[in-house]
């Protein structure tokens, strides 16, 4: 079972994008094997080209090889689902 960080979420689930959100991480926690990390609701910031600039990332897994995913939760009243692949990158 992967670790989820913060541990401690919300346990009243108000809003359907709430709800969804705290779905998927309850189902990669339990999905994911041991050495996976759960990163919830990772904020971040830098200054591009002179312009501050910060945001929220919804989900952050870690695998145990360091590879990242990113997710950003959004609900959708008018599909079934939205995935967008994006290709391996190789070299550094």
């Amino acid at each position: 079972m992967a670790t989820l960080n913060p541990s401690q979420l919300p346990s009243l689930r108000e809003d359907g994008g709430l709800f969804r959100e705290l779905d998927v991480l309850e189902r990669l926690r339990l999905g994911l094997p041991d050495g996976f990390e759960i990163f919830h609701e990772v904020t971040w910031h830098t200054i591009h080209e002179g312009s501050d600039k910060h945001g929220e990332i919804d989900i952050v897994v870690l695998s145990p090889s360091d590879n990242v995913c990113e997710f950003r939760s959004k609900l959708d009243t008018h599909s079934t689902a939205n995935w967008t692949a994006i290709p391996e990158q190789t070299g550094h």
